[in-house]
């Protein structure tokens, strides 16, 4: 099942919190699920800086709870939300042609009986040194490298002028005083650099053949880069619609009276629990982790993200209800399961609940959300 939501923090940090975002079965049920997620990472959570971990990790479900009692929610039937067309600039597609062209051209189509000259981009091998000991990130093979592009320190690229594809140059160089890398800031280098070829200016058909099935010719990928710019920018514009619908749907349509403490906390411990895990597996503490992509402290990540993951919880199972999109008969749930599961390439609704840490009544509740999401994401179209 897809996933229905993306929230704004949690874009900006995917690879980090991917399993602990509120989705829909494939996801919600999988790690922001409390069980063994949460106790395998208690002892670990205790380790952030200033922070303790929330141990609450019992679900709030929502099959017999009166939601009045939390939220109003006005008639949605008219609710309407504009999609932003989807554009991708020439610069964009010439850029991603260029890149391609130059990483895959072929080296016996490659120019080598001239000069290399400002504006020609060749293929290399360097090796930098100091003190005559290769350092870390200073050699390469196969290399492109656009002369007169300011990719490398002062005087790499202008050391190439003249030089002809085949030769080999030492070029004695210093690296700038302000260099990131303090340990070759202000120091005397020396890298040596085999030139191989030059790429002509003009792109050749010849050099595309065979690259990409069915694209023969420069144009024939010019069009192959555009439509895949084309559908990773619908991907993007599809998840941001998608977020730009829920906004929309919870703060437009709902009015929330007070929000359960309960959901709060299991939320709260869900996203930290996966924000120690990110942070152990990248050598860092939780509390870095957050500021770093943020820029806020965790405390206030974890009072945002758990109060704005209740308010949609509520506020979708509300309309699942309304729109009696919640399984109330427990057979009918289980029929539901196993279809959902096999076709979901699983040999049973057990192991999918098992493979996903799932119980029963946590299908139920995603699955209800799922389906109140896809409803009010159909009506905001129309």
């Amino acid at each position: 099942m897809k996933r229905k939501f993306l929230k704004k923090m949690i874009v900006a940090c995917a690879t980090i919190l991917a399993c602990s975002v509120l989705t829909a079965c494939d996801g919600k049920g999988s790690d922001s699920k409390s069980g063994s997620d949460a106790s395998a990472t208690e002892d670990s959570a205790s380790s952030g800086e200033g922070t303790e971990a929330t141990t609450n990790t019992d679900r709030f479900y929502l099959k017999d709870v009166d939601l009045s009692k939390y939220l109003t929610v006005k008639d949605y039937q008219n609710f309407r939300v504009a999609r932003d067309a989807i554009q991708v600039s020439d610069a964009e597609v010439e850029e991603l042609l260029d890149s391609v062209y130059i990483n895959s051209f072929p080296e016996e189509l490659g120019v080598t009986d001239r000069e290399v000259i400002i504006g020609d981009t060749v293929i290399i091998d360097y090796e930098g040194k100091k003190d005559g000991v290769a350092f870390d990130g200073g050699t390469a093979e196969k290399s492109p490298l656009t002369i007169g592009s300011s990719t490398f320190i002062d005087g790499f690229e202008e050391g190439l002028v003249g030089v002809k594809p085949g030769e080999t140059v030492d070029l004695n160089l210093r690296f700038p005083d302000g260099y990131h890398n303090a340990d070759l800031a202000g120091q005397d280098v020396v890298f040596t650099v085999k030139v191989h070829y030059i790429i002509p200016e003009e792109k050749i058909d010849e050099a595309i053949a065979g690259l990409i099935e069915e694209v023969n010719t420069v144009e024939d990928l010019r069009q192959y880069v555009y439509d895949y710019l084309y559908s990773m920018a619908e991907m993007e514009a599809d998840e941001e619609y998608e977020e730009k619908v829920m906004d929309a749907f919870v703060e437009e349509i709902c009015e929330f009276k007070e929000l359960p403490q309960e959901m709060i906390s299991f939320f709260r411990t869900s996203v930290y629990n996966n924000v120690v895990t990110s942070a152990l597996q990248m050598g860092t503490d939780p509390e870095t982790l957050i500021q770093y992509y943020y820029m806020m402290d965790l405390e206030s990540f974890l009072d945002s993200y758990s109060e704005i993951a209740t308010q949609r919880e509520l506020a979708m199972l509300y309309v699942a209800k309304q729109e009696d999109l919640l399984i109330m008969d427990d057979a009918n749930l289980d029929t539901v399961l196993e279809d959902f599961a096999v076709g979901s390439g699983y040999a049973s609704g057990e192991e999918f609940l098992t493979s996903n840490g799932m119980t029963k009544e946590d299908f139920r509740q995603d699955y209800a959300y799922n389906n109140a999401f896809d409803l009010i994401l159909d009506l905001a179209q129309k």
